[in-house]
């Protein structure tokens, strides 16, 4: 309601630092572990504003997403976090959004891809769904990213942002 986010206890009252509030509707929030620095789990929303926030569960912001994240178009989908960088501390989130855009951060907000402001991957049509990750290619070292966008096809990456698919077109 009113751009907020609110985090409740089981008793239906408001925790303590919550609501939030953003510059656009949240459409889509996931919960995890994702700063191996803090106690407790993290809640990732996404908004029509063009931004992915991140908090901690008291409702302090998590360090590299103050203010929450630009990223390029709507954000509708739900982020996939998963553990995409073993040799990192922390699990990277993965967001999607309706200008083609796939983005994939690390818990601190780095980017995951050095160089990449973000972009995992970039997409010629289509607005790309709810990224899912798992381990598919049990000869590749890592996880693997698998989404649809809204023709029908599919694509799937690696974690280090090689596509599965030849040529990086969709099946």
């Amino acid at each position: 309601e009113n751009n907020k986010i609110y985090l409740r206890a089981a008793t239906n009252t408001c925790i303590s630092g919550w609501p939030k509030k953003t510059e656009g509707k949240i459409y889509k929030t996931n919960i995890a572990d994702i700063d191996p620095d803090y106690p407790g789990e993290e809640i990732i929303a996404v908004s029509t504003d063009g931004r992915a926030y991140l908090w901690h569960g008291d409702g302090t912001e998590v360090f590299g997403w103050e203010g929450g994240k630009w990223l390029d178009g709507e954000l509708v989908d739900q982020p996939g976090i998963a553990d995409l960088d073993p040799n990192y501390d922390g699990l990277e989130i993965v967001i999607t959004s309706r200008d083609r855009g796939v983005y994939a951060f690390h818990a601190d907000g780095t980017e995951m891809l050095a160089g990449s402001n973000g972009i995992f991957a970039f997409l010629d049509y289509g607005s790309p769904s709810y990224p899912a990750i798992a381990d598919i290619d049990r000869d590749y070292p890592g996880l693997e990213i698998v989404f649809t966008i809204t023709s029908g096809k599919i694509y799937a990456f690696h974690a280090d942002g090689t596509s599965m698919i030849s040529g990086q077109g969709g099946l």
